[in-house]
């Protein structure tokens, strides 16, 4: 006999099947009640001890099949003519044993090395997704029945069950999952961040919306004044919490996938040897998938409605976003400051009364370079607002200063107009000015030109308010 090969009796073989089929279910038997022993032991000592325990359960289950399909084979292999290479005539075994098995390099289905009165090996190719890690089912993801539409795939709440369903795999892998009713006992697909049983990866407007977060750390905005510290806390705090639930979807994903594989294992040596003990620990397996899709729906949901409030907040707080040339150390000195004096002495009426512009500047503290007519100073911010971080926008905003061209209905037709925003309230604007110093006043009660092409709001990091 050539070396490497082994002959075997077909009727031997199969005779001593049944024989290690108890010896494995009595194995079965004892791993089951050290397993129970095990849930006393300390966290991570049970953990280890049942993965060792189960891992060797599953090793069994696998030669008991192999054997299984060892004699399946070699009575396929006796049932069918080979074709004599000499003669061309066909041939048939001569009965068992009368073929060996092959190799090392054929072990996967145990089939004569194809010589005279033997049949040539089955092509391995047919075989190509017999993957050793599953022998009894397809893992989540490839192609198998499912016992329902996990969450995040039809958007049914966990708990529920469906009749027939379908899934996409876990991430990286392809396949559909065709539903049986609830209770089948089969595996569901593993539900994915995305909702479509994917993870997908990240846009370039994900990439943009995490441009505040480094290394995974809230990177806060270059100045930041007093008043809009809050508005920057609580995007940290939803970053984060953006953050960690994404962490913990990736984490429960990985988990799920590890306990639905090792739920079909189970499954498969509980059809091959019914055992009460290896019933509870699928039942309890079973919970422990059933409880991470429902965190995976919560979670799922909860992400569009957190990126949402991230989102809102960044818009805020572009308001008052400085760029690159900004002067902070220039923005500080006037937080919490005043305009200068001889700005504030130049800016009035030559009777000393007080005009718009006079108005402002001693209402809020202005930089040397805006105080020009009141219809200039969106265009002086236009110059020098990349220096002070101030900017020009639309959106009535508290500590804002609203312009009017000498357009406007209310405004000067030489001069323009300004006023100072006190407050905004359900769209309301209360704005103040040197027609009203010491009462606030609804913008609409003074004109009913409320917008358009000749009011604008000028933002200062340091006073408004987002």
């Amino acid at each position: 006999m050539p070396e490497g090969e082994v002959s075997f009796n077909l009727d031997d073989l199969k005779d001593a099947l049944p024989e290690f089929q108890d010896a494995v279910h009595e194995i079965q038997m004892v791993i089951s009640t050290v397993g129970g022993a095990l849930d006393g032991l300390d966290e991570f000592g049970a953990t280890r001890g049942k993965y060792a325990s189960e891992s060797f359960e599953n090793q069994l289950q696998f030669i008991t099949d192999r054997l299984k399909k060892a004699i399946e084979d070699y009575e396929e292999v006796l049932g069918e003519p080979v074709i004599d290479p000499e003669t061309g005539l066909p041939t048939w075994p001569t009965g068992p044993g009368s073929g060996s098995s092959g190799s090392d390099d054929d072990d996967d289905h145990g089939h004569g090395s194809g010589g005279h009165g033997s049949k040539p090996p089955k092509d391995k190719d047919q075989d190509d997704d017999d993957d050793d890690d599953h022998p009894h089912g397809a893992p989540p993801g490839q192609s198998g029945t499912g016992d329902g539409t996990a969450p995040g795939n039809s958007g049914s709440a966990p708990g529920q069950s469906q009749s027939t369903g379908s899934g996409t795999g876990q991430s990286g892998q392809s396949g559909t999952g065709s539903g049986t009713p609830s209770g089948s006992g089969a595996i569901p697909p593993v539900p994915g961040v995305g909702g479509t049983g994917s993870t997908s990866k990240k846009t370039d407007e994900d990439e943009e919306e995490d441009e505040l977060l480094e290394d995974g750390e809230f990177q806060a905005p270059g100045y930041v004044s007093p008043q809009n510290q809050p508005v920057v806390q609580e995007l940290a705090e939803k970053q984060l919490l953006l953050t960690e639930t994404r962490t913990r979807l990736a984490t429960l994903e990985e988990d799920r996938v590890e306990k639905a594989e090792t739920l079909q294992r189970l499954q498969a040596a509980a059809a091959a040897n019914p055992d009460s003990g290896l019933e509870e620990r699928i039942e309890r397996l079973k919970q422990e998938i059933t409880d991470i899709d429902t965190e995976l729906y919560y979670g799922q949901e909860n992400i569009p409605e957190l990126e949402a409030e991230i989102e809102a907040l960044k818009k805020r707080l572009e308001f008052v976003a400085i760029g690159p040339d900004a002067d902070i150390d220039a923005i500080r000195a006037l937080e919490g400051g005043e305009t200068s004096q001889w700005i504030r002495d130049a800016t009035r009426n030559e009777d000393n009364s007080v005009n718009c512009v006079n108005y402002v500047v001693n209402r809020m503290p202005i930089p040397p370079e805006l105080p020009f007519n009141a219809h200039l100073w969106d265009e002086q911010v236009m110059k020098h607002g990349p220096k002070y971080g101030m900017s020009i926008g639309t959106v009535p905003l508290e500590g804002s200063v609203l312009v009017m061209e000498r357009e406007h209905s209310y405004a000067n037709d030489i001069y323009g107009h300004v006023m100072y925003v006190e407050k905004v309230e359900d769209g309301i604007v209360w704005v103040t000015d040197n027609n009203y110093p010491d009462k606030l006043v609804r913008l609409d009660h003074l004109t009913t030109e409320t917008s358009g092409p000749y009011i604008k709001y000028l933002y200062f990091p340091w006073q408004t308010k987002v």
